[in-house]
């Protein structure tokens, strides 16, 4: 039963495997979209439509899972390497000094 409760961002939890393997699109690709929805206020069909762009056909749910899968693991991964923050954005992600965007 336990199975079936799974959120999409659980696989990135297991240890031993690449967080990508399985995805259609590469690791590139999703830590580009995934750094750009954190840093930027911009929607998910408008950074659909910029992958769109660029010759890559990524619908907006994709990319909502690809945040939910990632994003919280970035976080963990850079917090340390930032600065003394002043404060945050609209989503709650801290800014560090400097960046412009706060």
């Amino acid at each position: 039963m336990e199975a079936f409760k799974r959120r999409p961002y659980d696989r990135v939890k297991r240890s031993g495997k690449s967080p990508f393997k399985g995805r259609q699109f590469t690791a590139a690709v999703i830590l580009w979209a995934v750094r750009w929805y954190l840093q930027f206020p911009i929607s998910y069909r408008n950074l659909g439509q910029m992958l769109a762009d660029r010759g890559l056909a990524v619908d907006h749910t994709t990319i909502f899972l690809w945040i939910q899968a990632y994003a919280p693991e970035l976080d963990k991964r850079l917090r340390p390497h930032l600065r003394m923050t002043i404060g945050v954005n609209r989503r709650g992600v801290l800014m560090p000094i400097g960046t412009g965007t706060h």
